[in-house]
């Protein structure tokens, strides 16, 4: 895996993080109004305010998750797949690949569709892009004879825009169809 000198002027950037962030704020200020109750009632002594204040330090602790990858983005061209954090950019050629594919799985915690970016790397080896350790996911190959784990980005926010950037920049012979199933976010990763 390469690093350094960026992606292509005309490569196409999709701002992930930021997307992210973005769709935890109404969360957020939700859980923060919800919380003034929990904190009046735990400065009257009620430990009942306990059940208020938990759940939206939970969801700090997720946001500020959120706030620190809100400049890493991803970005498709003719030489490969980029990840850019900050003034970081690190490729996988597409020549190191041996299919894309995004994957639609059902949610049955929000009852709705969790679509991933998956790129399956030729050589089977875990540590090709350490980089993206976070991403690995073992699954059923893209197709026989493959490595059983992929690196696998949630696009659920840009999806669309995923679709365009592989239709556009990924080579033919690497694309595979949207794969579809029915495991939810809780199994069979």
């Amino acid at each position: 895996m390469e690093s350094g000198r960026g992606p292509n002027d005309n490569a196409h950037v999709i701002r992930w993080g930021r997307r992210r962030l973005l769709a935890h704020l109404p969360g957020a200020l939700g859980l923060f109004a919800i919380s003034v109750p929990g904190f009046l009632a735990l400065a009257d002594g009620a430990v009942i305010g306990v059940f208020f204040v938990l759940p939206v330090l939970a969801y700090a602790w997720w946001t500020r998750s959120a706030w620190r990858q809100r400049d890493d983005a991803m970005a498709f061209d003719v030489d490969g797949f980029w990840w850019l954090r900050g003034k970081d950019a690190r490729m996988i050629p597409w020549r190191s690949l041996a299919g894309v594919t995004i994957h639609r799985d059902h949610s049955f915690f929000n009852h709705q569709d969790v679509k991933t970016l998956e790129l399956c790397p030729l050589d089977g080896d875990e540590n090709t892009a350490p980089w993206m350790k976070r991403f690995v996911r073992t699954r059923e190959p893209l197709r026989p004879g493959l490595p059983g784990f992929s690196y696998n980005i949630d696009v659920s926010l840009c999806h669309s825009r995923c679709e365009r950037a592989l239709w556009r920049w990924v080579p033919q012979k690497l694309r595979h169809e949207a794969r579809t199933g029915s495991r939810g976010v809780f199994g069979g990763r």
